[in-house]
């Protein structure tokens, strides 16, 4: 058996993967007839996460706190616990251009950025007698606290204390017994909040901390509240219609069926297509047109004019809230059939859009804590697709 490494990493945030690590042919292992131990060392360009080992222990004073979401810390500087907004993840641009990677935008606290998926809080419960902590939750405002219940998750333990981890379930009042501290990889982890199983909104949650008497929870002290904004939907890109004609010398648009829709051309003509489109989310950030094409050549971009086009007419990103809504008009050009190189042949050409929500995860997968969530990360996305065949006559 003959054995080689290469490690890659997107190391600029622009979605491709750069070699990291990289062996040549002098470096193959020979003749392996048992098992590898080899330590790697990443090139110089690497990002390394700083946070590999548990989060902080964070110091218990008087009273409960909800202290991070994930290794996210809940401070003014990457959390607005007014609206429930995170600052720092998918911030905006200035003109609603697309920000080049890795993305800055406007500021380092402008983003308005609701959470999604799963949010692991961590914090502190160990007040007191405590034997118990809980969260309760108001929605949007309306009504007095309840309990959150029914989050349950596996805890790790510590190298101190081996074994298997440890299944932390509430009982039927969302009271969660407090672990000790030494048995436990994670000391300060308080919950693991599956987001997509409650509604879209604005939650104000508090952790209270309770003594455990007579089989009974009484509550003993409860946290000021953090505020979560939710959004675990995903935007809506749509076609509203596609007209075409030839780009020579102009002529009537001529609208396309929206089922299987087909242009009939003289193949020595160019021809232009132009879509109107919309994109759709309580929290949009960005969505973009493009247009894909039969074998080789793709069509062509044509505004503002066919000699200079500016890809960001194709395409925006949010500059101010709300945002929510892109509804614009695009045109791209075919340009004459070369037989010579075969392209702009006949065939199936294809319509794509993709709209990309604000919403993200703090738990760290991504660049996130190796940038202080001066980053851009896309959780909730979805394409959209139109494909028209284009036949010669």
């Amino acid at each position: 058996m003959a054995t080689s490494f290469r490690v890659t990493q997107d190391v600029d945030g622009d979605g491709t993967e750069e070699q990291i690590y990289g062996e040549g042919v002098f470096d193959v292992r020979w003749n392996l007839s048992g098992p590898l131990y080899v330590n790697l060392i990443a090139d110089a360009n690497a990002l390394c996460v700083p946070i590999c080992e548990p989060v902080d222990p964070i110091p218990c004073e008087d009273k409960p706190v909800i202290n991070t979401a994930g290794y996210m810390p809940l401070e003014a500087t990457h959390h607005d616990n007014t609206s429930g907004y995170g600052r720092r993840v998918n911030r905006p641009t200035t003109t609603g251009d697309y920000p080049p990677p890795p993305a800055t935008g406007a500021g380092p606290e402008s983003a308005v950025s609701p959470y999604a998926g799963s949010l692991n809080l961590h914090g502190c419960h160990r007040i007191d007698a405590a034997t118990h902590y809980r969260f309760t939750y108001v929605l949007n405002g309306v009504g007095s606290p309840v309990p959150l219940k029914g989050m349950s998750w596996w805890a790790p333990r510590s190298a101190s204390s081996p074994g298997a981890p440890v299944h932390v379930l509430p009982d039927a009042e969302g009271w969660y017994p407090i672990l000790n501290a030494g048995d436990v990889e994670h000391p300060s982890w308080l919950l693991h909040w599956n987001t997509r199983a409650f509604a879209n909104g604005k939650y104000e949650l508090v952790l209270e901390t309770g003594l455990l008497s007579g089989g009974t929870v009484g509550v003993i002290s409860s946290s000021d509240p953090a505020t979560f904004t939710v959004d675990n939907s995903r935007p809506l890109p749509s076609f509203l219609d596609v007209w075409w004609r030839y780009a020579d010398v102009g002529g009537l648009w001529m609208r396309l069926a929206d089922a299987c829709p087909a242009i009939h051309r003289d193949p020595t003509r160019p021809i232009r297509v132009r879509v109107r489109w919309s994109a759709t989310a309580d929290h949009l950030r960005n969505a973009e047109i493009s247009f894909s094409g039969c074998g080789l050549g793709q069509p062509h971009r044509v505004q503002p004019t066919p000699v200079a086009p500016d890809i960001e007419e194709y395409r925006q990103w949010y500059s101010a809230v709300p945002f929510g809504t892109v509804l614009q008009s695009n045109e791209f050009e075919i340009p004459p059939y070369d037989p010579v190189h075969d392209r702009y042949a006949p065939g199936c050409y294809t319509l794509h859009l993709y709209a990309v929500g604000r919403a993200f995860n703090p738990s760290g997968f991504d660049h996130g804590p190796s940038n202080n969530w001066l980053t851009n990360q896309t959780w909730s996305w979805k394409w959209a697709h139109r494909s028209i065949s284009v036949v010669h006559v």
